[in-house]
C-alpha cells in the first residue's frame, strides 16, 4: 500500500455524529479484502472543546457493531487537519459553509455527507441532525443515515484505488 488517504469527518462538538462516522467508516473500510489503498478516518468539531469523551449513546451504538472508540477525545478543527485531509465530510450545510469560508483552498475536497445521497438535488440536501440528548433510538436513526452515505464514499474509493492519487468528486486528482 502506498500513501494514506485521509478522511476527516466534521460535526459541531466531535462527540456524536463525526465520531460515529469515523468508527463506522474505518470498520467498513477495514473489512474490504481487496483494497489497494490505505485509508485513515478521523474526526473533529468546528466548535469542539478538546478532550471530551464521545457521548455514551454514540459509544453504545458503535459498541453494538463491535467498534470501540471509548478512548476517543474530542478535537477542535484546526488548519493542519484541513490541510492533511484528502476529503472532508460535514454533517450539515452550515458546517460545510463554515469550512468553505474559512478554508477556501480546500474547495473541491469539502462535502456535506448527505450530498452523496442526493446528487441530483443539490439545493435541498438534508442535514444529519445532531442526536445529542435525544435518546438511543435517535442515535440509531442517525447512525443508519450516516452508514448509507459512507457506503457511497467507499464505492468511490474503490473505484479510484488503482490510481496514483486520490481525486475529488469531479474526478480531478488532488
Amino acid at each position: 500500500m502506498e500513501e494514506t488517504v485521509r478522511i476527516l469527518f466534521v460535526c459541531t462538538g466531535n462527540t456524536c455524529r463525526s465520531v460515529m462516522a469515523q468508527g463506522f467508516f474505518q470498520k467498513m473500510w477495514d473489512n474490504i479484502a481487496d483494497k489497494k489503498i490505505n485509508v485513515k478516518a478521523c474526526s473533529a468539531g468546528v466548535s469542539a472543546f478538546d478532550g471530551i469523551s464521545a457521548s455514551p449513546d454514540a459509544l453504545e451504538i458503535l459498541h453494538e457493531e463491535g467498534i470501540d472508540l471509548s478512548e476517543h477525545r474530542s478535537r477542535k478543527l484546526i488548519p493542519e487537519m484541513v490541510n492533511e485531509a484528502n476529503y472532508l465530510y460535514t454533517m450539515t450545510k452550515e458546517q460545510k459553509n463554515f469550512l468553505l469560508a474559512n478554508y477556501p483552498e480546500a474547495f473541491g475536497k469539502i462535502f456535506q455527507l448527505n450530498e452523496l445521497l442526493e446528487e441530483g438535488e443539490k439545493k435541498n440536501i438534508k442535514d444529519i441532525a445532531d442526536p445529542i440528548g435525544q435518546g438511543i433510538e435517535r442515535y440509531r436513526a442517525v447512525a443508519e443515515e450516516i452508514k448509507k452515505a459512507l457506503a457511497i464514499i467507499i464505492e468511490d474509493l474503490m473505484s479510484i484505488q488503482a490510481e496514483d492519487k486520490p481525486r475529488d468528486r469531479d474526478g480531478n486528482n488532488n
